[in-house]
């Protein structure tokens, strides 16, 4: 089985991909979060680790910048595959940016 977590705090997000990914595969285990820091500390935890990570920019508390930081900072997590979104133009610079800065 594939492990895929959601950070998205948008319910609507969070069910449309719930939904996609049980009409793809009954094999994919989805665990989902309804922000970063709830995500990140899931992840410190350290029981399960994904096979990749699907991390929303926009989130309150601990947004997809900050988490995304954190992970790549972490020894254990650094390597985790993390694709991010966002419905924001603005923020496709610092996404650039942000990934440059952790390869």
């Amino acid at each position: 089985a594939q492990n895929i977590f959601l950070a998205d705090d948008d319910a609507d997000d969070r069910e449309f991909f719930e939904t996609a990914c049980a009409e793809l595969d009954t094999q994919i285990q989805l665990q989902l979060f309804k922000n970063g820091q709830l995500l990140f500390e899931y992840l410190k935890e350290g029981k399960i680790l994904p096979d990749i990570i699907f991390l929303d920019i926009n989130m309150p508390k601990m947004d997809g910048f900050q988490c995304l930081e954190k992970i790549r900072n972490t020894l254990a997590l650094r390597d985790l595959c993390v694709p991010t979104k966002t419905k924001q133009e603005n923020n496709l610079n610092h996404i650039k940016v942000t990934l440059k800065k952790n390869t």
